[in-house]
C-alpha cells in the first residue's frame, strides 16, 4: 500500500518547516519514502484599479504564489498512520492524504 501526502501553502517558509518535520518523523519510523517532490508553483495575478475616474491606467498588481510538495510512503502499517495523523499541522499549511 502506498500513501501520497500532498502539502500546499501560500507561504514558502511554512511549507519547508513542515516538510522538515515530516522528514524527521519518517526517519524515526524508518520508512521508505520518495520525496519531497517539488511541484511547480502556481501564480495568480490580480489587477486592481487605483482610481476608477480619471486615471484608469493607474493600476496595482498583486501576485499570489502557491507552493506544493509531494511525498510517497511505501510499506504502511497502522502505527505509521496513527503517528502521521498526530502531527501538528500549522494553520498556513494544507495537507492531503491519498492511498494509491
Amino acid at each position: 500500500m502506498i500513501l501520497r501526502i500532498l502539502i500546499n501553502s501560500y507561504s514558502k517558509y511554512h511549507i519547508f518547516k513542515f516538510s522538515e518535520i515530516l522528514i524527521l518523523t519518517f526517519k524515526k519510523l524508518r520508512l521508505t519514502v520518495k520525496g519531497p517532490i517539488f511541484i511547480p508553483k502556481k501564480r495568480t495575478l490580480f489587477n486592481i484599479l487605483r482610481s476608477p475616474h480619471i486615471d484608469k491606467d493607474s493600476r496595482d498588481q498583486i501576485c499570489v504564489v502557491k507552493s506544493t510538495q509531494i511525498f510517497y510512503i511505501y510499506n504502511l502499517n497502522k502505527e505509521v498512520l496513527e503517528t502521521l495523523l498526530k502531527i501538528n499541522v500549522p494553520s498556513m499549511v494544507r495537507i492531503y492524504f491519498r492511498f494509491l
